[in-house]
């Protein structure tokens, strides 16, 4: 179901089997975490996929697919009723600032114009 009337993007909730099968022909791209001194980048990539494939096999997690051309991040998209204010490092926000999710991404660089960007988001 698209519940957004902004045409910029498409929400579509999937299963965990359909999640599995996109993992699996679109590895997500790994999260870039800067900062020497963030306490974030003393943990190794591994452990960082570790927690994402617990978040993924959360049972009470719902899965969707969101997907929008262009650069950036998906300002506005609605999921759930949420609001999407802001996504980076694995973490989608709402318009408020609060945590709403997670997110893999599956393609796109989040930077190039015109580009199909594709999240997986865990709510």
């Amino acid at each position: 179901m698209n519940e957004n009337s902004d045409k910029r993007f498409s929400v579509q909730e999937i299963s965990k089997k359909e999640m599995e099968n996109i993992l699996s022909e679109n590895p997500p791209i790994s999260i870039k975490i800067g900062g020497k001194d963030d306490l974030i980048s003393a943990i190794s990539e591994a452990e960082i996929e570790a927690i994402h494939e617990a978040i993924r096999q959360q049972p009470k997690r719902r899965i969707f697919l969101l997907v929008w051309k262009g650069g950036g991040v998906p300002v506005g998209a609605k999921i759930l009723g949420h609001v999407i204010g802001w996504i980076q490092h694995g973490i989608v926000k709402d318009e408020h600032g609060n945590q709403i999710g997670t997110y893999d991404s599956i393609s796109g660089s989040g930077n190039e114009s015109g580009t199909e960007q594709k999240v997986i988001v865990y709510i």
